[in-house]
């Protein structure tokens, strides 16, 4: 294309002022800094009064979750959803179930609170065991929009890591991603407000006639093996691509650690890091995990970056863990197996707070572990 001279010289102009508009925008733009950016989120949310906002929860496997939540301080909130809503009074703290038309307690903190599926509002009222744990900040883009992200990477999860999206007009949290490898799950904040006038009584609930405290419901299926059981046989293949049956396992220990795990167990993956440690603390103890519920690949994969010590099995198609009793149970679950090839001791869930205290004092009274 052929522009007269006169154009062409104002195309220039025009061009450089672009240019040198931009670059003084650039160098008018501060850096990001991770300690300036909590502070004016937490500055924010202390500024809030009752909050309430909508939840979507999109999840890797594309199912779409909503809920409701309302908040006042120190420890009063609801979120309700079709499927399972959390009650806080002020006094009790309640899990629902209106589907299986029963109800559990829930955590409850004096000075604090934990609001289900509200990550990025934690500095509302926090928690006493809460930590600002950030590991850094960036820009980035939610819903076509530019925020600010905050950074997750718990040291203790391996392969995880999430992002807090922040409006930075509003300084409010409008989104939060959690990635696992490839699975990405994302939490849409939808109609916040931070302004709303609660008082307790908007948090009071009673459970609606007909629903049972499900402690008092006997869960149905089978029952987990039990201390004196002798322990079914197995022959697994490992993430390594080498076979390990019962007997191998066993071979010059004085016990073996069955532990049953998956990727997105929350909780095995704070445990897995305490069994790494223990594995090379105690050398008379085997430790096995066995997976029974993700892909090879997906396991494999897993694997490349926490590199844990101790063997990991594949169990395709769950013939070990339902020969240990595992059907329908949750994890972790770990069996302590002696070379007589009995079950020693039984552990179900993790213990945040307590870690493997309880395993420990029965490998030490059973004289696995040594002083």
């Amino acid at each position: 294309m052929n522009i007269p001279v006169r154009n062409r010289e104002l195309a220039s102009l025009v061009i450089i002022g672009i240019v040198v508009g931009a670059a003084f925008s650039m160098a008018q733009q501060k850096p990001l800094v991770l300690s300036d950016v909590v502070a004016k989120l937490q500055n924010r949310l202390s500024q809030s009064r009752g909050l309430s906002f909508e939840v979507e929860l999109r999840s890797a496997k594309g199912n779409r979750i909503s809920f409701r939540i309302q908040a006042m301080r120190p420890n009063y909130f609801k979120v309700e959803g079709e499927n399972q809503s959390f009650y806080c009074d002020g006094v009790s703290s309640w899990q629902y179930f209106p589907l299986r038309a029963q109800y559990l307690p829930f955590v409850k903190d004096e000075k604090g609170m934990s609001i289900p599926l509200a990550n990025g509002f934690d500095m509302y009222s926090p928690a006493s065991r809460f930590k600002a744990d950030y590991s850094g900040v960036e820009e980035a883009v939610f819903e076509g929009k530019p925020v600010i992200a905050l950074i997750i990477e718990p040291q203790e999860i391996a392969n995880a890591r999430n992002r807090i999206f922040i409006d930075p007009e509003t300084w409010l949290p409008v989104g939060f991603e959690q990635k696992m490898l490839d699975d990405i799950d994302i939490i849409f904040y939808r109609n916040v407000k931070t302004d709303r006038l609660f008082t307790p009584a908007d948090f009071a609930w009673t459970p609606p006639k007909g629903v049972v405290d499900g402690r008092t419901v006997k869960v149905q299926g089978t029952e987990l093996l039990k201390v004196g059981d002798p322990a079914p046989d197995f022959d697994l293949p490992l993430a390594n691509g080498r076979r390990l049956s019962l007997g191998e396992a066993l071979k010059g220990k004085k016990g073996l650690l069955l532990n049953f795990w998956f990727i997105n167990c929350g909780y095995c993956l704070y445990e897995m890091p305490q069994l790494a440690a223990l594995y090379e603390k105690v050398k008379d103890l085997e430790i096995v995990a066995v997976n029974d519920t993700d892909e090879t690949d997906a396991i494999r994969k897993f694997l490349e970056k926490p590199k844990y010590p101790f063997p990991v099995a594949i169990d395709e198609g769950a013939r070990t863990s339902d020969a240990y009793k595992l059907k329908n149970w949750g994890r972790p679950i770990s069996y302590l197996i002696l070379p007589n090839r009995t079950i020693a001791y039984v552990q179900v869930g993790y213990d945040v707070e307590k870690k493997l205290a309880k395993l420990e004092e029965e490998l030490a009274r059973l004289g696995i572990i040594h002083d």
